[in-house]
Formats: C-alpha cells, structure tokens, sequence
C-alpha cells in the first residue's frame, strides 16, 4: 500500500520519526478489523481491481453459475463458458496481522512520539482482544499504565479510543466467561452517554450547551461507520454481567442495605419493577430485564432462555463463538442460580 512504500523510503532516508508517523497510521487502518472478516474484505478489494464492480459484469458470467453451459455458441455467449471470475483464497499463513501489527507498533514504540505511542499501545490492545487473546491485552494495558496516564493525554480523539479499546476488552472477558473483569472493564464507560464516549453519534438535546464550534469540532471526531462498535452488543454484554454480579448480592442483602455493585443494573431493574404491565420482551435490556427476573426467582432454565436466544450473538464474529457464548452463559446462569437460591432462602435451614 501507500502507507508501506512511504514508510520503506522515510526509512531508507534515515527519517525515523516520519516513518513512525507512517507506521502509526498504517496501525490504525488495520487494528479495528478482525480476521475473520478482513479475508472477505481484501478477496474483494483484489476482485475489484482484477475485473472491476461486479454490476459491470457480462450477464453470461453470472448466469453460468446457475444455468448449464453447453458449447454450442448459437445459444450460448462464449463469455459463459468461462464462468464466473473468482479469486483465489489468500494463504491465512501469508497474511498474519498480529505479528504485523505487533512490528509496526514496535517500530513505534521505538521511534515515535508519545502521542503516537499511547495511540500505538491503545491499537494493540484492541486487537488483542479483539481476537480473544485478553491475557496478553490486560497485560499490556496494565503494564502501559494507561489508565493512570490517560486524563492527562489532552487529546480527546486518543481518549475516545481508549474508550473504545476499554469496551471491547470487557466484551473479549465477557466471551470468555471472565465476568467480573468485563463489568470492571463497562463500568466507566457504559454508566452513560455512551454514543458520546465512542464517537458514535452526537447528542442533540434542547437544553445543550454546546456551542456551534463545539458541536462542529465533536462532529469531525465521529468514528467512521465501519469502524463502529455495535450499542446493542455492547448493552447486551454490559447488562448481561451486571446481572450475575448484582441478582446474587440483591438477595444476600436484600433485608439490610448493602453494597451496590452496578448502579446501572439496579436502576434499570427498579424501573422494570414498577410498571404496571410488561409485554413480551422486544429490546436486549427488556430480555435482560426479563431474565433476571427469572433469576431471582430460581428459574434458570427460563432465564437461559431468554438469554441464549437473542439474535445480537449472531453479530459476533469468529466461527461458532455464538454456541460458544450460549453455553457459556447457560453455566453461569446455573451457577449464580444457585448461589442466588441459597442467598435468599438460607434462613429456611439451620
């Protein structure tokens, strides 16, 4: 790419500061894309520069993959018996992004600013956990310093992506059954303005402060639509964790005030409480809600159910993660069903 054939000749120049500066945008472009899905991309990238939009085809070529082709050209158009143009599947052992991006972010490291470091670390890290490899992501985060450090970056769009990053290393825990790490890892982030804190979307109320220039400049950060994080996944994990936290700890201290370990979860779940009727569940919070409900109840079974079946596992990528994660979390509600059994009637035995 451009990126790379720049970044060869600053290095070949012995500017070293500039081809860090390359290599941190070449790390940005390619930190937020999980393999499973940039194989698909690149084979398409490489069919449209080979043959052009797929629109623009003979209509021949298309219908050959349906229709049998004989070789009788009174009936048949000589493009059909070709077929379909097609790419070959890159070879997955020629095209590993970790280890590239563990070189272009060490390259960084080494030569560029600190703005670009902690850009470079932040981009590593999400693709660590991307990928479900959330050891070596804690790791790094922790021995970065990051979260000590990164209110005084000064730079909105490297705070953005922190948050960013905080999000899905929650949601890589959640995939792997870590729930306690993943709330710690929501609690900042999704306790609200949520859309504001990952340059999603631009709150518009009649009350703003906000003036015009403020409202331009926090439109410009906005994250590309490809490169957005999905709210309703993301609410699904946040609340789905703060429900195996927080039903236990309401019926062990359901009688003496306790501590409060999701506020969100609690005020969520009081406002489900009060009305007067509910339908059947539409939204991930009302199938949350829902479910823990169940939950309180002992009923696992009803609330495995809710659960399992929400169609937003279907948005993970990776091959079977969603059976992965429903049994994962058909074990977890079996094992806080109990310990939530046992919290709320353990004065019925001696």
């Amino acid at each position: 790419t451009l990126l790379t054939k720049g970044k060869a000749y600053y290095e070949r120049e012995g500017s070293a500061e500039d081809a860090a500066l390359l290599a941190q945008l070449c790390v940005e472009h390619l930190y937020y894309r999980h393999d499973s899905i940039a194989v698909h991309v690149d084979k398409a990238i490489d069919f449209y520069r080979k043959y052009g939009e797929v629109e623009q085809l003979h209509p021949a070529c298309i219908m050959s993959l349906e229709d049998k082709v004989e070789s009788d050209f009174s009936k048949f158009h000589p493009a059909a018996m070709s077929g379909k143009p097609e790419i070959p599947d890159p070879d997955k052992e020629s095209i590993d992004t970790t280890e590239l991006i563990s070189d272009l972010t060490a390259f960084v490291y080494q030569h560029g600013s600190d703005r670009a470091k902690t850009r470079a670390m932040i981009c590593h890290i999400y693709h660590h956990a991307l990928h479900d490899r959330f050891t070596e992501a804690r790791d790094l985060l922790l021995m970065s310093h990051l979260q000590e450090t990164i209110s005084n970056a000064g730079d909105v769009s490297t705070m953005i992506l922190f948050n960013r990053m905080m999000v899905n290393l929650g949601m890589a825990a959640f995939r792997l059954g870590k729930i306690w790490s993943a709330h710690q890892c929501f609690a900042d982030v999704c306790s609200g303005r949520i859309r504001e804190l990952l340059a999603q979307g631009v709150s518009t109320g009649r009350f703003s402060d906000k003036s015009s220039e403020q409202e331009k400049a926090e439109k410009r950060r906005q994250v590309p639509y490809h490169m957005h994080i999905n709210l309703d996944l993301l609410e699904a994990c946040h609340l789905i964790s703060a429900m195996l936290l927080e039903v236990p700890n309401m019926a062990a201290t359901e009688d003496r005030r306790g501590r409060v370990i999701s506020r969100t979860f609690r005020k969520h779940h009081d406002i489900y409480d009060r009305q007067v009727f509910t339908g059947p569940p539409e939204q991930t919070r009302d199938f949350v809600m829902r479910a823990s409900k169940a939950l309180r109840k002992g009923d696992w079974k009803t609330c495995a159910s809710y659960l399992t079946t929400m169609e937003i596992w279907q948005l993970v990528p990776g091959e079977g993660v969603e059976k992965q994660i429903q049994s994962m979390l058909s074990e977890k509600i079996k094992l806080e069903g109990l310990r939530t059994y046992l919290f709320a009637f353990s004065s019925q035995y001696d």
